[in-house]
């Protein structure tokens, strides 16, 4: 998937960031504050459902949007917690994704953060 978000946003002045488990997305989270952060579900150790609360539960990322990226079906229970602004299901095509970031980054001027 980073191959896929690094082609997608490559002529973009969007700058990405990446974590490999929720734990480390929740870390880098805290130390960039990003503008926006794309959400594995399925990730080793800590998921992204865990990873999402703990942002949701913290005063400054409390308000950062979080696109969810999955391959769980739509009607997996878990993913109706309300936690994320936004869910895309895999297989995803790289307009979707990017129309799915500018909708959730309608100010977008310069540089914002990606975290995926």
């Amino acid at each position: 998937m980073r191959t896929f978000y690094q082609l997608a946003f490559k002529a973009s002045p969007i700058k990405l960031a990446f974590a490999d488990h929720g734990q480390k997305g929740y870390d880098l989270a805290r130390q960039i504050r990003p503008d926006l952060i794309v959400m594995d579900i399925n990730l080793p150790g800590m998921d992204g459902l865990v990873a999402t609360k703990l942002i949701r539960a913290d005063n400054d990322l409390a308000g950062v949007p979080i696109l969810a990226v999955t391959a769980r079906h739509k009607e997996d229970p878990s993913l109706r917690t309300g936690t994320f602004t936004s869910i895309l299901f895999k297989p995803v095509k790289v307009d979707e994704l990017r129309d799915a970031v500018m909708r959730l980054l309608p100010d977008f001027e310069g540089e914002p953060d990606l975290n995926p």
